[in-house]
């Protein structure tokens, strides 16, 4: 259909190509029904369900998974699980997609620079380069919509490529997030939509 758009002689090609929105403002008027609907589907609120947060609640009780992955359906509406399991990093980083993001809960253990053992959840938001701009937007919609059910004790990390979930650097956000205590206050909060967060340096 844009292909025959595109190729009409009665409309002109827009200068920045058949899927431009984004250059001129000489788009032209066949797109606009397009360029809504996406944006539609982006701010659309997210659902979460139930079990999310109830497999929240079973991780932090430290019973039998140390590891919560949740997706987004089809329709990027509504937010479930995906996957429980005991997973170490290096498990996390194999299980999560290459090309689609993603939300986890993983109960990192660390030492303390004093060599106290302790344990940090943390709230993955993995939104790789390879997923497409709508994925990663409806997946921030639903980051926020997961913040606002939780108790705050999480610290939310966010990751865009493997390096960025290696242990030694989660471990130390995660000891920088405890001397702030378990609330997280004093890190900035714009670096996650709706609630603290921890935005991990670029590489």
């Amino acid at each position: 259909m844009l292909t025959t758009l595109a190729n009409s002689p009665e409309i002109p090609r827009p200068l920045g190509g058949v899927g431009d929105v984004t250059g001129s403002a000489l788009c032209y008027k066949p797109h606009r029904p397009r360029l809504r609907q996406r944006e539609n589907t982006i701010t659309s609120e997210v659902t979460v369900e139930d079990d999310c947060i109830s497999a929240y609640w079973e991780l932090k009780a430290k019973r039998d998974v140390n590891t919560v992955i949740c997706r987004l359906d089809d329709g990027f509406t509504t937010c479930r699980v995906e996957r429980l399991g005991n997973l170490t990093p290096d498990e996390l980083v194999l299980t999560l997609p290459a090309n689609e993001p993603r939300l986890a809960f993983y109960d990192l253990p660390f030492a303390t620079v004093d060599g106290t053992r302790q344990s940090q959840v943390l709230l993955v938001s993995w939104l790789p380069e390879k997923a497409t701009s709508q994925s990663r937007a409806a997946y921030s919609q639903a980051l926020c919509a997961l913040v606002d059910k939780l108790d705050g004790s999480e610290l939310s990390i966010r990751a865009r490529e493997v390096a960025d979930l290696a242990y030694d650097r989660l471990a130390s956000h995660a000891r920088a997030g405890k001397q702030t205590g378990d609330s997280v206050d004093g890190i900035d909060s714009a670096t996650t939509p709706g609630g603290p967060g921890l935005a991990l340096p670029e590489t």
